[in-house]
């Protein structure tokens, strides 16, 4: 997530003390998955390449209940998190791959 700096996810855990980074990382993860289910929602004049600024309500109710977080964290995540969930996963699942092959395959150490 390279986009993404400590500073951004701040505000989150001052609003929401329940948020961990467990949490954060849970909610980065299922909603990269979601990309498709969360363009089917949108109008078509909405461009693909750039995150909506609101999800469905099927996604939300999804992420607040796997994540156990509030709506209003959900969306307060979105609101923080959407860019580097809708630009840098696929980046940052390549990078993991790279990282493994060059330095944890001669250790006996892969990524499932």
């Amino acid at each position: 997530m390279s986009s993404l700096n400590l500073q951004d996810i701040l505000p989150l855990s001052q609003r929401y003390p329940e948020l961990s980074l467990g949490k954060i990382q849970q909610f980065v993860l299922l909603a990269s998955k979601l990309k498709d289910d969360i363009l089917l929602a949108q109008l078509s004049s909405i461009l693909a390449f750039e995150p909506p600024v609101i999800l469905p309500p099927t996604v939300t109710i999804f992420l607040q209940n796997s994540c156990e977080i509030s709506q209003a964290c959900v969306e307060d995540c979105w609101d923080i998190l959407s860019s580097t969930i809708w630009h840098d996963m696929h980046n940052f699942e390549d990078s993991i791959i790279a990282d493994f092959a060059a330095h944890g395959h001669s250790l006996g150490l892969c990524a499932l």
